[in-house]
Formats: structure tokens, C-alpha cells, sequence
């Protein structure tokens, strides 16, 4: 055997080569959780840059929209000032519309406006109004705790401290993605402990643990490009009673 089997080759016998197992088994536990931590590594940094990048083009829109002449505004003491209302913005089924000289007390005078969309988000002298499907919800801006006064300048400097999320995002995918791991593959070892002992194999629970990490590579990696929820403990199943059946049929020999 042999004993500083790299990680690619770990790769490929998890995913390729059920007969192969037996080798990544005589290896040390250890190194199963290592190669775990390199495969969450990788994973998680995938679906961390997605993230990245998805926070990092929301912020720098809200940072183009705010920045804008267009959208100057100041809201103080529960009452929105701005500057060029009304403003109107439709995109498919929804529509947002800005208009600070009507309150919340006369939003059905708006109605003709936003009524032929299923979506509605309007943004009034004194509060919000949101509605979805016929449902209309309203706030009052003097209803939001501890703000007194809000302007551009002070949510572009909230923006600046709120980029931080990206990063915290980035790696709270990788944590996220080995703590998954390492889940499913304590669940799928009690299921392991079932087929060793209905098969007679005498495994030791550390080479049913290291089976099971082994055989979570293959969900793992297709979670990070495509849903796949629960079919992910259902395909390492299958590994995993492949990997069985095959040192059986080994024993039986």
C-alpha cells in the first residue's frame, strides 16, 4: 500500500474506485480528517467568492445609487425629504416608487400607480408601504428604533462597515461547508455500523467513520453547483453500501 497516498489520488478513489477503499481504510484516521478539511477548504471557497462576489456588486450598486444626484435624501425625526420625489422604477412584475409629498394616511391615492403589479415597494414622506399579492404592509419611519436622522452620507459610511460581510461570508461558506461534511458523515456511520454488522465485516468504527468521509466527497462537491438537499446523504449511501458489498464479496474469496 501505499502510505502517503496524495490528495488527488484520495480524491479520485472516493469518487472513482470502490475497490480502491480498502487502501484510504489501512490509512490513518487522521489523515481522513485532514483530507476533509482540504476538501471543505476548497469547496467552501468556491461557494465563499460566489458570495463574495454577489455582496461585493449589491454594495457598489446601493454605493452608485446613493452616491447619485438623482437619489439625495435626508430622513429626520420620522419624515423623508427627497429631492427629486416622484421617482418610479418597474422590473418585471414589481415596480418601487418614491413620492415624499404623500404620507402613509393617503397611500390608497397611490394606488393606480403600483396596482397593476404584483409587487409594490413605496417609499412615502413618512413610512413604507409594501405590497404583495393584494397583502399591503405599512411602516412608519417613527416606528424605527434609535434612528433620528439618516442621509446619503451616512449610509455610504454604513455601506463601508457593512462590506465587512463579504469577508465574514467568504469564510463562514468554508466553516459552513466542513461542518456539513463532517455531519453527514457521522450520520452515514450509524448506518455503517448497521450494514458491518449485518455483513460480519468486524470493522472498527474509526475505518466505518473513515469510509464515510471518503464516500461524502462526491455530494460535497455537487452541493456546491447544483441543490442537492437530502440526495446528498442518499448518494454516499450508495457509496458506502457499494464499499460494503465489495469487502464482502472480498471475504467470501
Amino acid at each position: 500500500m501505499d502510505k502517503n497516498i496524495n490528495f488527488i489520488n484520495r480524491l479520485r478513489i472516493s469518487i472513482t474506485s470502490v475497490r480502491q477503499y480498502n487502501e484510504l481504510i489501512k490509512d490513518t484516521l487522521s489523515k481522513a480528517i485532514i483530507y476533509s478539511l482540504m476538501l471543505s477548504l476548497l469547496v467552501g471557497s468556491f461557494l465563499g467568492a460566489f458570495s463574495f462576489a454577489v455582496v461585493g456588486t449589491m454594495q457598489k450598486n446601493i454605493e452608485d445609487i446613493i452616491s447619485s444626484d438623482e437619489f439625495k435624501f435626508i430622513l429626520k425625526d420620522g419624515i423623508l425629504d427627497f429631492e427629486n420625489s416622484p421617482i418610479k422604477r418597474e422590473e418585471g412584475r414589481s415596480i418601487v416608487y418614491i413620492d415624499t409629498n404623500i404620507s402613509l394616511d393617503n397611500v390608497d391615492s397611490i394606488r393606480k400607480v403600483v396596482v397593476h403589479k404584483d409587487e409594490s415597494f413605496a417609499i412615502l414622506k413618512d413610512g413604507i408601504s409594501y405590497r404583495i399579492n393584494g397583502n399591503e404592509y405599512n411602516y412608519k419611519f417613527s416606528e424605527l428604533p434609535l434612528i433620528e436622522k439618516i442621509d446619503n452620507d451616512i449610509v455610504l459610511k454604513a455601506l463601508s462597515i457593512i462590506g465587512i460581510v463579504k469577508y465574514l461570508a467568504f469564510f463562514a461558506s468554508i466553516l459552513l461547508t466542513y461542518i456539513k461534511f463532517m455531519i453527514n458523515a457521522f450520520i452515514l456511520s450509524i448506518g455503517g455500523i448497521i450494514l458491518n454488522n449485518l455483513n460480519g465485516l468486524n470493522l472498527k468504527y474509526r475505518d466505518i467513520f473513515k469510509i464515510c468521509i471518503y464516500a461524502t466527497t462526491l455530494p460535497t462537491i455537487l452541493g456546491a453547483i447544483i441543490p442537492i438537499g437530502t440526495f446528498s446523504l442518499l448518494i454516499s449511501g450508495m457509496y458506502l453500501i457499494l464499499v460494503v458489498n465489495y469487502m464482502r464479496s472480498e471475504i467470501q474469496l
